[in-house]
């Protein structure tokens, strides 16, 4: 492990408020491997690789896809399939009262549409 890179890692990623992220400079993928092994040891997560840094989101994110309700997971797919051609775009998803602001905002980590 590169002492500087664990030393900035540490410098830049501990002060910051749970919840938020930092970018931080890298080399290589090497760096990045390294960067892997650390969040994996404190806690913390990738959320980003750039060319030529990582940004580093402080804490664990929760996977939204947990957080949906067996209600409305069955009512996202039986709106689905009573579409002709599904979900187009996530605004398709407004028309469903079931799915609030903060569900919508869940969803657009989890999904990609095309």
């Amino acid at each position: 492990m590169s002492l500087d890179l664990t030393l900035r890692l540490v410098e830049q990623v501990t002060p910051i408020a749970a919840g938020t992220s930092v970018s931080v400079p890298i080399d290589g993928p090497e760096d990045l491997a390294l960067v892997q092994r650390w969040v994996d040891t404190t806690g913390n997560t990738i959320l980003m690789v750039h060319p030529e840094s990582v940004e580093v989101f402080r804490g664990r994110i929760r996977d939204p896809i947990e957080a949906l309700s067996p209600d409305l997971t069955e009512t996202l797919i039986t709106e689905r399939d009573g579409r002709s051609g599904g979900f187009l775009s996530m605004a398709d998803l407004q028309d469903i009262p079931a799915v609030t602001t903060d569900v919508l905002a869940d969803l657009m980590k989890l999904v990609d549409v095309k």
